[in-house]
């Protein structure tokens, strides 16, 4: 028997692989999720007995999803593709878990606030459309939905590697502070993910990030900088209007958790650029 796991080369997969090597990665050579069609090929001949799946893959690149050259592959990936897998695990009565994000709300909630699992979702822009549609696809064919939201780890390029090199090169970067949220390492998720599969009892939708207070892009960076022995105030503060994207972001996505049992996001932070980032 075993657990398929689509999507593992990125953050969290890498870590979940790592957590649990008997899970069986899938990758872009054996289901390209771009390409129509390519999860029910994978599926007809699975490597073996399946027991779970877990979606991890995405096209997360959110300004690029605003492109319209792009709205087709973005959708592939993001919707149509989990609901074939999730219509795969309802014939066959497999559990399936699809890992969304926050940026599935409309980020309007007053600063402190936190978005509820049955809260209501509408996306500002093509990624989180494309990642609700996949939500609703999922959870209309009997699969779970996790979201999470500020994903990094200390190996790929991500925002916390991004920072911690940045101040070691001596940059002093210019980062937004009024879009809300909690940091999550992808081990934290990753822990979770692995309870789900291994029985733990879940709701359709679950929440998962690093616990702790609200912090802004710019507090994430600060900590950062602070957490590899390099000041803070080296970080500059800026509005969105200051740095404008393609894609507009939610000013508060922070995902509302359970009170207890996620680590706090400080104590991810400090662990693992303690144990990583020293060589970036």
């Amino acid at each position: 028997m075993s657990v398929l796991v689509f999507g593992a080369s990125g953050q969290v997969g890498r870590a979940l692989l790592r957590l649990r090597p008997d899970f069986v990665p899938v990758g872009r050579a054996q289901a390209d999720l771009a390409v129509a069609g390519s999860v029910d090929s994978f599926l007809l001949t699975p490597p073996s007995d399946v027991e779970a799946i877990v979606n991890l893959a995405a096209f997360t690149a959110v300004d690029d999803a605003e492109k319209p050259e792009n709205a087709g592959v973005v959708r592939q990936v993001n919707a149509v593709a989990p609901g074939r897998m999730a219509s795969w695990a309802q014939v066959h009565g497999v559990p399936m878990w699809h890992v969304s994000t926050d940026y599935v709300f409309p980020g309007n909630l007053p600063v402190g606030w936190e978005n509820p699992v049955d809260g209501q979702p509408r996306p500002v822009n093509a990624y989180g459309r494309s990642k609700l549609e996949g939500e609703r696809r999922v959870l209309n064919l009997g699969g779970r939905v996790v979201r999470t939201g500020w994903v990094y780890d200390a190996e790929g390029r991500n925002f916390a590697t991004t920072m911690a090199r940045l101040a070691r090169i001596g940059v002093n970067p210019r980062v937004v502070d009024d879009q809300y949220g909690r940091p999550t390492h992808a081990d934290v998720l990753a822990t979770e993910l692995a309870a789900m599969v291994d029985g733990r009892q879940t709701p359709a939708i679950s929440h998962v990030t690093g616990s702790g207070p609200l912090t802004t892009w710019c507090g994430f960076a600060r900590e950062i900088f602070a957490t590899v022995g390099h000041d803070p105030g080296r970080v500059k503060a800026i509005t969105s209007s200051e740095y404008p994207t393609p894609a507009r972001r939610p000013h508060n996505s922070a995902l509302q958790i359970p009170a207890t049992g996620l680590p706090a996001w400080r104590d991810s932070l400090r662990a693992a650029l303690g144990l990583s980032l020293i060589h970036i």
